[in-house]
């Protein structure tokens, strides 16, 4: 993954690891989504992770992709937690499919939301946690 710093409101742009990321946070997205009501603390934490909470407009997301497919608002309003209005944009189904996998793995056990949430935060560069 590379990264280059843009000043002066501490953004960087990607060069390489769109794709890597966009995934990423969109599982954050689930997650957050799924223990919203159940832990308000790691919601919060989570949602740190997504978006710059003083800021407005596009500084607001920690992560906007490119617009080559015309997914930047619907990916912006999975991350505001809103329901995109385009449900065939490719990040909609990419969010409806994780969240679908996600909450049959957990509802069966099969895997934790704090062990995934921790393993997704090895992974994730610090300039946005």
């Amino acid at each position: 993954m590379i990264v280059l710093k843009v000043e002066p409101i501490h953004a960087y742009k990607l060069i390489d690891g769109q794709q890597r990321m966009i995934t990423i946070s969109l599982i954050l997205c689930v997650l957050r989504d799924l223990i919203k009501r159940k832990d308000p603390k790691l919601f919060k934490s989570i949602d740190a992770m997504l978006v710059n909470s003083r800021e407005e407009g596009d500084a607001y997301f920690k992560v906007i992709p490119n617009t080559r497919h015309n997914d930047s608002a619907t990916y912006t309003a999975i991350i505001s937690g809103k329901h995109p209005k385009v449900k065939s944009a490719r990040i909609a189904k990419a969010y409806t499919y994780l969240h679908r996998e996600l909450s049959r793995q957990i509802t069966r056990n099969q895997v934790s939301v704090d062990h995934l949430f921790t393993v997704l935060m090895l992974g994730v560069p610090s300039c946005i946690h």
